[in-house]
């Protein structure tokens, strides 16, 4: 017999702001969750994206892109190096506490300059979800890419979050 267990991957908590406006306060949510909010202009709806591996739901090659492919990325001076979460620790009857996290400098580019990202939670209050979201939001900062191209009316249906692989 095999024994199965679950784990919840993010737990927030916290206090919402209803002053605030409604897609503020919904983007809060979502950062603190590991995830994002889109808009489906096809459906007309918002929905809600987590941030996880997954498999390509689309694919493109020789057959569907029309013209050239540009790629760009962050310059070395935009790359984060360290992540600085602030959040409310529940083990600190809620009071404001900090987690830092830095790139060793044996994993940084030649010359990169120091670069802190800041972030704030106040719905994340426990230490070790601000610490596994604040290293995620780091370690995505220094992969990115911007890949553009057009593609034929074939692939109309793609939508923000959407998994792309290109070849």
């Amino acid at each position: 017999m095999t024994a199965t267990t679950t784990h919840t991957r993010y737990r927030i908590n916290g206090v919402i702001n209803t002053a605030k406006p409604v897609m503020q306060n919904l983007e809060n949510i979502a950062n603190s969750a590991g995830a994002w909010i889109t808009y489906d202009i096809t459906d007309g709806k918002w929905s809600v994206i987590i941030n996880k591996a997954e498999t390509s739901a689309h694919s493109f090659n020789d057959s569907n892109i029309i013209g050239a492919v540009d790629l760009a990325g962050t310059g070395l001076d935009g790359l984060y190096n360290s992540v600085e979460v602030q959040f409310p620790n529940n083990d600190l009857d809620d009071n404001n506490d900090f987690i830092r996290i830095d790139i060793p400098a044996v994993d940084r580019k030649p010359n990169e300059p120091d670069n802190l990202l800041k972030l704030n939670y106040p719905l994340i209050t426990d230490p070790v979800t601000a610490t596994v979201i604040g290293l995620l939001e780091l370690k995505q900062s220094r992969v990115d890419l911007i890949v553009s191209f057009q593609t034929d009316f074939s692939k109309n249906d793609v939508l923000a979050g959407d998994v792309i692989d290109i070849t």
